[in-house]
């Protein structure tokens, strides 16, 4: 038998606990086990130390007093709900809960979907033709560009000119 099979089997075997061939199996490998062998002398010494210390008797009254703590018991609170930090998160949950609601059990919902993209769609063409204005803005200066730098370079400032 292997090591790891026979160490479970060990305080069992002490205290004659197991059918006698399992016995005779554990008796061949501890012969055979030095390993084994000592972790029995370790066994029997321990179980020699703890007997020689008495067991103590719990007195009455300490019973009693024992008993007569209250245990507390498992009770489902929501007490962390009202924290206060957590009051927007529930704020913002608690609406768009509502909106969601209001919108699944709209009996005109296809056309607040239709209303929903004609919006997005006008927004999105807002900003493509803001987005082409910039880029004709940037074209523009980008040609002005070469007579603005040699105007300021060649600027005579009112001040420049009284000294």
């Amino acid at each position: 038998m292997k090591c790891t099979h026979i160490e479970p089997y060990l305080s069992p075997y002490l205290e004659k606990e197991l059918r006698p061939e399992k016995m005779s199996q554990i008796e061949n490998h501890i012969k055979t086990c030095p390993d084994c062998a000592e972790l029995l002398s370790n066994i029997k010494e321990a179980r020699a130390a703890l007997a020689g210390i008495p067991e103590i008797e719990i007195s009455r009254s300490l019973k009693k007093t024992l008993y007569k703590i209250p245990r507390k018991r498992f009770k489902l609170s929501f007490d962390f709900l009202f924290k206060p930090a957590l009051q927007p998160i529930l704020a913002a949950a608690t609406v768009m809960i509502t909106v969601i609601t209001l919108y699944s059990m709209n009996p005109e919902r296809e056309q607040i979907n239709k209303t929903i993209n004609q919006h997005i769609h006008m927004g999105y063409s807002k900003i493509e033709r803001l987005y082409a204005r910039a880029e004709s803005l940037t074209n523009t200066l980008a040609g002005y560009k070469e007579s603005v730098l040699f105007s300021i370079k060649n600027i005579d400032f009112f001040w420049e000119k009284n000294d």
